[in-house]
């Protein structure tokens, strides 16, 4: 769609004759364009201009304006002129330093028999009443008039709207101008009138007058009634919209909440929001993801849990399906700080309790770590209960022991341990202990980094180990890029 400046030219003047016309605007392929045109002269003389039009494919020049004047500095602006497909907007001027500008916006309009735009034309010359336009009979018409002057000598106008057979229909009593007074060169507009289906806008002028009338507009051709009944077949060629303009990229538009009875057949993609939900092999796109791993890198037909004690709670009010996955053991993202450091979670930040059935609960410490229970938070321990606090020196809650390493397997070099803080971590009340798992055979070679811009903060009584206890120490300055072996407790680095 078109918007803002359609066209501008200042037409050259030439000593070697008279003015010639020059093109303004093209109208753009099935599309309407409704715009103004600014006229501004810029010399020190007078200039008269002339605007007007071609039908598509014809040379016949018909006019909105003829031989107006316009002064130095001043500007003249048009009513909105309506310009179809192929028609074209010429200017002339007598004048070398005379501007026009076409400004609007263009439409789609592919959808009507009968195109909106300029609609019509003719010459009178006498005083018999003629057929101007008429609306079709399958549309309503929202057009201007415009008259111009195009004799020698002045000449009166009469309009009128006739409800029924043309010309013949016409009476007097519907008369929208009755002598209009038009000097030489002078331009009579009539925006916004309003015609019905079939009704007709007729016209006369004095004998021996040359007046050009123009019709321009667009066309409403919307089906008026509360219910449409089809028993049949329909086949629409172009775009289909409802409640709304269609956008013509596609074959139905719907605006607002749509019902389906029965089964919807989708034969390619369902597309929901510009993601592709469904394609035509069938099964959904969902991003699912492991260990920050992509596990979906197609379409998803059936999701298959393997293993033992799966449990599945759906949330009804957040409307959301949480799967708890405990067949085998493994380790799962809230264990571990992105495969960088693995958790040992050792605080209470909401109320818990130990209780019937399974009436002993295990955290796993530090020595050098506590476990917190925060101010207002309650724990409670039924009778015959207990709470349990392990110290240890490793996180041992792999499955396997390949897990502790990044092997060669058939997808590529696995992402199971990481030794850099590329983002901010912490270690809080909740989490308490956490343990780089560099191995010892690798301690002398490997650090764990920090990337620039990246902070790791351990709270107080939290404990951050790197590597194995064994080798850990305390080194007597800290670099803050480069952790290497040692406990970290209450600092950020």
């Amino acid at each position: 769609m078109a918007f803002g400046v359609l066209g501008s030219i200042i037409p050259q003047v030439s000593l070697q004759g008279p003015p010639q016309k020059e093109i303004l605007f093209v109208g753009i392929q099935s599309s309407l364009t409704v715009g103004k045109v600014s006229i501004c002269n810029h010399s020190n003389d007078p200039a008269r201009v002339q605007l007007g039009y071609y039908f598509e494919g014809d040379t016949t020049p018909n006019y909105f304006e003829f031989n107006r004047t316009i002064r130095y500095g001043e500007t003249y602006e048009t009513k909105d002129l309506h310009v179809a497909e192929g028609q074209k907007l010429f200017v002339l001027s007598d004048q070398n330093k005379t501007s026009f500008i076409f400004n609007g916006k263009s439409t789609i309009d592919v959808a009507n028999n009968v195109r909106s735009g300029i609609l019509t034309g003719l010459i009178s010359s006498d005083k018999f009443s003629k057929l101007l336009y008429q609306s079709p009979v399958d549309a309503k018409s929202e057009v201007t008039l415009s008259i111009v002057n195009l004799g020698t000598l002045a000449s009166k106008a009469k309009i009128g709207i006739s409800s029924d057979n043309a010309v013949s229909g016409f009476t007097t009593s519907c008369y929208l101008e009755y002598d209009i007074d038009l000097t030489v060169d002078d331009t009579y507009v009539r925006p916004n009138i309003q015609l019905g289906r079939g009704e007709s806008i007729v016209c006369s002028s004095d004998f021996g007058s040359t007046l050009s009338f123009t019709i321009h507009g667009s066309l409403d051709q919307t089906i008026e009634t509360d219910d449409v009944d089809i028993a049949g077949n329909v086949r629409i060629n172009n775009s289909l919209g409802i409640g709304t303009t269609a956008n013509t990229s596609y074959k139905v538009d719907v605006l607002g909440n749509s019902l389906f009875t029965g089964d919807v057949n989708i034969s390619n993609n369902l597309i929901v929001g510009g993601f592709n939900a469904i394609n035509e092999t069938g099964g959904f796109n969902i991003g699912i993801t492991s260990n920050t791993t992509d596990v979906t890198p197609g379409n998803v037909k059936a999701i298959n849990f393997i293993g033992v004690g799966n449990t599945f709670f759906y949330d009804a009010e957040e409307q959301r399906l949480d799967i708890k996955i405990s067949g085998d053991g493994s380790i799962t993202d809230d264990d571990a700080l992105k495969n960088v450091a693995f958790l040992h979670y050792g605080g209470f930040g909401e109320d818990d309790s130990i209780r019937f059935p399974q009436k002993f609960h295990e955290i796993f410490s530090h020595e050098d770590a506590a476990v917190d229970i925060e101010d207002g938070i309650n724990v409670d321990i039924d009778e015959d209960c207990l709470l349990v606090i392990t110290d240890k020196n490793t996180f041992d809650t792999f499955s396997t022991e390949i897990e502790k390493t990044n092997f060669l397997s058939a997808t590529g070099f696995r992402d199971n341990i990481r030794c850099v803080f590329d983002f901010d971590a912490v270690l809080n009340a909740e989490k308490k202990v956490g343990y780089v798992m560099i191995p010892d055979a690798y301690a002398n070679e490997i650090d764990c980094d920090i990337e620039p811009g990246n902070t790791v903060s351990i709270g107080d009584m939290c404990v951050l180990i790197i590597g194995s206890k064994s080798l850990s120490k305390i080194p007597e300055e800290i670099n803050n890029d480069l952790l290497n072996p040692y406990f970290l407790s209450g600092a950020t680095y």
